[in-house]
Parts: C-alpha cells; sequence; structure tokens
C-alpha cells in the first residue's frame, strides 16, 4: 500500500541529508501559519514566502495539480480504493452473518426446549430435565431437532439412563 512513497526532504529533515534543520524559532519566523489559505487543486502558481516578502527569488510551493492520466496511481487514490473495498467487505460478512443467525433460529434453544415439551417429556419429568442439560450444547439441539417427534421421547429417556443409572 505504502510502495509508492519516497522521501523527497521538503516536509521534514532525512538525517543522511547531514544538514540538520533549523531551530523551531527560526522556522515560525520564517512561516507564519495564520497567513496560509486555502487553495484549490487547480491552482498551480508559485506563491512568495510570507516571511520573506522583500526577497524576489524566495518561493514556496503551495499546491500541485495531480493528472488523472498519469502512470502510477497516487497513494492517496490507492488508500481509498483499499478502505472501499474493506468496507464492502465488512457488509457483505454482517449480511452473512445475520443470515446465519436467522437460519440458527431453527436449532435455538427456546425453539428446542418447545420441541421436548411437544414430543411429551412434560415440565418435572426426568427427560425435560435431561433435555435442559443436552441442549446447552448446539450439536445435541441440533441431533433433537433431526429426529422424527416419535423418537425424540425415548432419546431422552435413554440419555437420562445412561447418565443416571438405577
Amino acid at each position: 500500500m505504502f510502495e509508492d512513497i519516497t522521501s523527497d526532504g521538503t516536509d521534514h529533515w532525512n538525517p543522511t541529508s547531514g544538514v540538520p534543520p533549523p531551530s523551531s524559532e527560526a522556522l515560525a519566523d520564517a512561516m507564519n501559519v495564520d497567513d496560509i489559505q486555502d487553495l484549490d487543486n487547480e491552482d498551480t502558481e508559485m506563491q512568495p514566502s510570507p516571511g520573506n516578502a522583500g526577497a524576489s527569488t524566495s518561493v514556496k510551493r503551495l499546491g500541485k495539480f495531480v493528472h488523472e492520466g498519469s502512470k502510477k496511481p497516487k497513494t492517496a487514490m490507492v488508500m481509498q480504493e483499499q478502505i472501499t473495498r474493506i468496507a464492502d467487505v465488512a457488509v457483505q460478512s454482517q449480511s452473512s452473518f445475520e443470515s446465519f443467525i436467522r437460519a440458527d433460529d431453527a436449532s435455538s434453544v427456546k425453539t428446542v426446549m418447545d420441541a421436548d415439551i411437544e414430543c411429551g417429556a412434560n415440565e418435572g419429568s426426568d427427560e425435560h430435565y435431561i433435555a435442559t442439560e443436552l441442549f446447552a450444547k448446539r450439536d445435541l439441539r441440533e441431533i433433537f431437532m433431526h429426529m422424527s417427534v416419535g423418537s425424540r421421547l425415548a432419546w431422552l429417556r435413554r440419555k437420562y439412563d445412561h447418565k443416571y443409572p438405577k
């Protein structure tokens, strides 16, 4: 993502350039931040530096127009495209997750416990008790819901007898 970024030393000091930057006081005197105005991208003229208004040789570059037909894409555009792609993937993931949650409602604890009572495991019975322990696990809820209604009560009875032998 940052492969086309290079340092030309115009906006910061590079230790390999050898000459340290001027002190912060000298920099503040040379450039008055209050006098800087916003420019459109189309303004490419060179403007004199506010600190050296009398000197005609000192100029400050204020803006640069980027042609859209350039061969290499600019870093900002590449980053914007990547962020857009990330946002698209996030939206797709969210919708996929929401559809999974809706499909998962068939094996929710409430749905399975309602089916437990419908098959004949009345509240307070051994079968209902074992169902409360078993159905904490999703795979056992799915097994129960996949069985025929007639075999569900017998399966719960066998699970209870296996866990609590007489």
